[in-house]
C-alpha cells in the first residue's frame, strides 16, 4: 500500500492469497497488478491458473491469450492453456498449445500424455 508502484508485490501477493484460498483477495491483488502493469505476464498467468481452478475457462482462456500477446515464447502460458482447453474438451487447441509448449522446452508429463493420447 506504500507504493502504488510495485505491480510484482501485488501479484505476488495474489499467490499467497490463493495458497491460503483466499480466492477474492487473490482475483483483487491480481486485478490490482495488472492495473499498475498491464504488461505484467506473471499476473495474467497467476490469475488465469485461479480462474481455472475455480471453474471460470473463458476467463482463464483470456489471461493465457495476454499472456501469449505479450510474449510469444513463453512455455508456461502454451501449457496452462492447453490444460484449459482440454478441460473445455477442444483437444484441437489443447494439442496445438501443448506441442507449442513443448517445441519452446517445456516438459510436462501430462503435456506429454495429452500429445500422445489425443493428437495426430
Amino acid at each position: 500500500e506504500i507504493d502504488t508502484n510495485l505491480a510484482e508485490a501485488y501479484a505476488d501477493r495474489g499467490v499467497i492469497y490463493g495458497e491460503l484460498n483466499n480466492h477474492y483477495k487473490a482475483l483483487e491483488s491480481y486485478d490490482k497488478a495488472i492495473k499498475l502493469d498491464s504488461k505484467l505476464i506473471m499476473a495474467y498467468t497467476n490469475r488465469g491458473v485461479l480462474y481455472a481452478s475455480l471453474g471460470k475457462p473463458n476467463l482463464a482462456i483470456e489471461d493465457y491469450n495476454m499472456c501469449i500477446s505479450l510474449s510469444k515464447n513463453d512455455a508456461l502460458c502454451y501449457a496452462n492453456r492447453s490444460r484449459v482447453r482440454e478441460a473445455m474438451f477442444d483437444f484441437t487447441g489443447a494439442c496445438q498449445d501443448a506441442k507449442k509448449a513443448k517445441s519452446l522446452g517445456y516438459k510436462d508429463k501430462e503435456l506429454d500424455s495429452l500429445i500422445k493420447e489425443n493428437c495426430q
